[in-house]
């Protein structure tokens, strides 16, 4: 063990950004459909993505890898700890819990939407989400 004297100096913990989007394959938006609970980030890590070095490099250490806003409920959360030529597996910070984005920002689901047929507008992506809720509490309750 190395000791390093910390006389003069200024120690700090390691940035955690709770909302981040890098090293995530293959884009951040799941555009087949706008409820997309079922799909988890932590599949898709890259653990080759500069932006993990970039970001150790500024002193980020942990981030919650989220989807993208486009969905009216996007997938599954996984939180990381960034470490700089690791497996993605290895990557995976253990015992975090996933969360589920909800988002529905127009700007977005307008432009999908237009070519997937998603709902476009507040009422609409309020509707599919009521007609979902049902089924998911049955996925939730283990039925």
């Amino acid at each position: 063990m190395t000791e390093v004297d910390g006389m003069g100096k200024h120690l700090t913990c390691g940035i955690v950004d709770e909302h981040s989007h890098i090293a995530i394959s293959r884009g951040v938006n799941e555009g087949s459909h706008h409820i997309s609970s079922e799909v988890r980030i932590g599949d898709v890590v890259n653990p080759d993505d500069v932006n993990l070095y970039r970001n150790l490099a500024g002193g980020v250490t942990t981030v919650q890898q989220l989807h993208g806003s486009a969905n009216v409920m996007g997938g599954q959360s996984a939180v990381i700890k960034l470490r700089w030529g690791h497996s993605a597996d290895s990557l995976l910070l253990k015992g975090a819990r996933p969360h589920q984005v909800r988002a529905g920002r127009e700007r977005e689901a307008e432009q999908l939407g237009a070519e997937l047929a998603l709902p476009a507008n507040a009422y609409g992506r309020g509707a599919g989400l009521l007609r979902r809720l049902p089924s998911s509490a049955r996925l939730s309750a283990g039925a």
